[in-house]
């Protein structure tokens, strides 16, 4: 298909009645005519990519995530990101953020070595798989899998990406924790996506803006609950006791794995990482 950029000056804009709420109809923001003009350029992209996600789903996702990051889904007449994608696409808000996660993955390969030709063998669903593999394992599998394609001439399965990340060495402890700190960041990487919208004075209304500031107070508190216990005393402690055993450790003189732990527990009881 070739590049529809020439044909954006008259290419019509779709015109999208207004959104209403309870509280009355929204106001859209208008966007500038270089900004609409983009966002119909993304907008038929994404909407052919849609039924070849496999195929295309690197453009679909680098699309998703500029649209997603600058709001162009305004120029159709949607107020948040979970319309367009539901309206528009007709897809969930967390089935296309997992588009956009895979693009993350992406990413992260090529900055770690893995050329677009290798990338390009990779389907949305392989990115996923090698996404939830620990971070030093995923480049190693993903050369692999564009190997497999290469020589063999079809995709890699998802049983020869585990394969492929069984061969690697270190699986343990260290590997356990990174993949739950990985699950946690992606979460908290979430929710804080989702705070991401936009409001207008139309939609200020008395009531909705008293419920908005309790929900936002709530999530404030719970925020604050978090940074307390993850930057209190015992937390400091215990990271304290792991940096000596390591220490410890490299000079020789290594002591039990679970002695700076015991401690730490018996001083403050099971603490928050039991």
């Amino acid at each position: 298909m070739g590049d529809i950029s020439d044909t954006m000056e008259n290419a019509p804009l779709p015109v999208s009645k207004p959104e209403h709420s309870e509280s009355g109809p929204r106001s859209i923001p208008a966007l500038a005519k270089t900004e609409q003009n983009r966002a119909i350029k993304l907008d038929r992209q994404i909407i052919e990519d849609r039924d070849a996600i496999n195929k295309h789903f690197k453009r679909m996702a680098q699309n998703l995530a500029e649209m997603h990051s600058r709001r162009l889904y305004f120029a159709f007449g949607f107020f948040t990101f979970e319309e367009y994608c539901q309206k528009r696409l007709g897809k969930s808000r967390q089935y296309i953020y997992k588009i956009m996660q895979a693009y993350d993955t992406m990413k992260f390969l090529a900055n770690q070595g893995v050329s677009e030709e290798d990338t390009d063998a990779l389907s949305e669903r392989l990115v996923r798989e090698i996404r939830v593999l620990p971070l030093y394992k995923q480049a190693a599998v993903a050369k692999a899998v564009a190997r497999i394609k290469r020589q063999q001439g079809r995709p890699a399965t998802i049983i020869e990406v585990q394969a492929e990340a069984a061969k690697i060495d270190g699986d343990g402890d260290q590997v356990k924790i990174e993949r739950q700190q990985k699950e946690v960041l992606s979460k908290f990487e979430g929710m804080a996506r989702g705070l991401k919208v936009g409001l207008t004075a139309d939609t200020l209304t008395e009531d909705f803006r008293r419920r908005l500031t309790v929900a936002l107070m709530a999530i404030a508190d719970g925020v604050k609950l978090l940074l307390s216990t993850i930057n209190s005393a015992p937390v400091k402690e215990r990271m304290e006791a792991d940096a000596e055993q390591k220490a410890r450790i490299t000079e020789g003189g290594h002591r039990p794995a679970s002695r700076g732990k015991a401690r730490w527990q018996s001083q403050q009881g099971k603490g928050v990482f039991s």
